[in-house]
C-alpha cells in the first residue's frame, strides 16, 4: 500500500483495493508479464504507468531484503553475498 502512495499510483481510489489485492498475489515470475496480469483491474484516473512503477518498486524492495539480491534487485552469486 505504501508503494502505491509513494509512487502516486491512485487518485480517486476507485480501483485501489483491487489493484493492491491483485498486486499482492503476484509472484516474481508474474512481473515479466505485469500488464497482462493486471488486465482485470481497471483504472479511470492514473493510467497504468504509476501503478506498474509501484508494483515493481515494491518487488525490488522485497528482493533487497533477500540476501541473494543486491540493492537494485539483481541476483548475486554465492561469493559476493558475503560482502553485504
Amino acid at each position: 500500500q505504501q508503494s502505491f502512495v509513494d509512487n502516486f499510483s491512485f487518485q480517486c481510489g476507485f480501483c485501489t483495493a483491487g489493484m493492491i489485492v491483485t498486486a499482492s498475489s503476484l509472484s516474481d515470475d508474474d512481473l515479466a508479464t505485469l500488464p497482462e496480469r493486471m488486465k482485470g483491474s481497471l483504472c479511470r484516473c492514473t493510467g497504468y504507468r504509476a501503478i506498474e512503477d509501484a508494483i515493481l518498486t515494491r518487488a525490488r524492495q522485497l528482493r533487497v531484503r533477500d540476501s541473494r539480491y543486491d540493492r537494485v534487485g539483481r541476483q548475486i552469486g554465492k561469493h559476493t553475498s558475503e560482502l553485504q
